[in-house]
């Protein structure tokens, strides 16, 4: 064997900046995919704390298990969204038919990988910031008794 075939995988920070610049272009050209990651969010934020709310008005052993409940629904939906933004960028590819362009690329299959995940968290954090920002100023908020 050769020393080129069992050397480690190597990766191209150039590369994986260019394709995370291509999905990051692609975001900003619509202004509908910017508002539907931070939409859906703050639609489960508000039902799950309006719901929560309501059950919080009874004092007692299921409204303090309802609260745990309830975190746990939006944990679940913040590992939901960062697997969203993952297949999401995949499925672009697809559907505009530039995959086999980009696998005749010099672009590795770790690379491609590499550039879904961190456009999987730029994804996330553009739904999630906004939400936790309107969560922390709404739990200022005074409430009435």
């Amino acid at each position: 064997m050769s020393a080129h075939s069992t050397s480690a995988v190597t990766l191209a920070p150039h590369r994986v900046g260019a394709m995370v610049l291509r999905y990051l272009y692609l975001l900003r050209s619509s202004w509908t995919r910017l508002v539907e990651l931070v939409y859906w969010p703050a639609v489960q934020l508000f039902v799950w704390g309006f719901l929560q709310l309501y059950i919080a008005q009874n004092s007692g052993f299921f409204a303090r298990a309802s609260g745990v409940f309830i975190a746990a629904v939006l944990m679940w939906d913040v590992l939901f969204r960062g697997q969203l933004g993952f297949s999401v960028s995949f499925l672009e590819e697809m559907w505009s038919r530039n995959l086999s362009n980009l696998m005749i690329s010099p672009l590795r299959p770790i690379e491609f990988v590499c550039a879904l995940m961190i456009m999987s968290l730029v994804r996330l954090a553009i739904g999630m910031v906004p939400v936790t920002t309107l969560t922390a100023s709404a739990s200022r908020w005074p409430r009435s008794s």
